[in-house]
């Protein structure tokens, strides 16, 4: 189970392929994926979810954030977590979503 006491979020980065990776500090299961979609919308603020999507080994939470369209993705075997936007007006917003979530690393 993920550890609560711990910093949470260890990096971020957006890729060259406008895609935002979230490492986190400890190890987390499936079954941590509300929580740590929960942390990363609170640091957001704002956010309202459209869709949550969980599969055998991932997890998908398609959101709003501003004006924008978001697919949040956890993919349980190789630890990965990653956000990107849905579309070419969403992209703008990932520079500011980057700022945001980084200041909580």
């Amino acid at each position: 189970m993920f550890l609560i006491n711990e910093p949470l979020i260890k990096t971020i980065n957006l890729t060259d392929e406008n895609v935002v990776m979230v490492v986190w500090e400890s190890y987390w299961y499936q079954e941590d994926t509300d929580e740590l979609t929960k942390i990363v919308f609170d640091i957001l603020g704002g956010v309202t979810t459209t869709e949550n999507i969980r599969g055998a080994d991932r997890t998908n939470v398609r959101f709003v954030y501003k004006a924008g369209n978001f697919l949040l993705n956890f993919e349980c075997y190789s630890q990965s977590c990653w956000l990107e936007a849905e579309d070419e007006l969403s992209r703008d917003f990932l520079v500011e979503i980057v700022k945001g979530m980084s200041s909580h690393t």
